[in-house]
């Protein structure tokens, strides 16, 4: 063999295990999965819970708007406004939620809480929602967490 035919072989060599490490690369790196922890799991959980449960309508209202009914002081279903709340919003997450799992729910009217259920510390929080009002802005805070068995 010539010399040329040698070195052709080689440039050829050389460019091949330079593909094949570009091909690597882009399949290790670039098209790898997202990967999907189980916090932002929960936390996607915690929103889609608040997001359904403030749309679910009790008594001809949502309990979005039974909140505010709570911060203004305007009866629900001819009951008082916040313990009936608090007492549908109780009965819509543990129907929703396994054994397992506990949960803490505050209302805020500005900086006054309507609504306060704590039955953990700590969790995977929801992000707040937040509620304009006449003038009043209600903000609404959910976290899920574990039971302690």
């Amino acid at each position: 063999m010539k010399k040329a035919q040698i070195e052709i072989i080689g440039l050829v060599v050389i460019v091949t295990i330079i593909i094949v490490a570009v091909i690597l690369f882009v399949r290790l790196t670039v098209l790898k999965p997202p990967v999907h922890t189980a916090t932002s799991i929960e936390s996607i959980e915690a929103n889609n819970l608040l997001n359904a449960m403030l749309k679910t309508t009790v008594c001809e209202m949502s309990i979005q708007e039974a909140i505010q009914q709570c911060g203004q002081k305007v009866s629900i279903c001819n009951q008082e406004p916040c313990s009936y709340t608090s007492n549908k919003v109780k009965e819509i997450l543990q129907a929703s939620l396994d054994e397992k799992t506990d949960y803490s729910f505050t209302a805020l009217a500005g900086n006054d809480p309507v609504i306060k259920i704590e039955n953990c510390k700590t969790g995977v929080s929801a992000s707040p929602f937040s509620i304009p009002a006449r003038g009043v802005v209600y903000t609404i805070s959910f976290k899920l967490c574990e039971k302690n068995l």
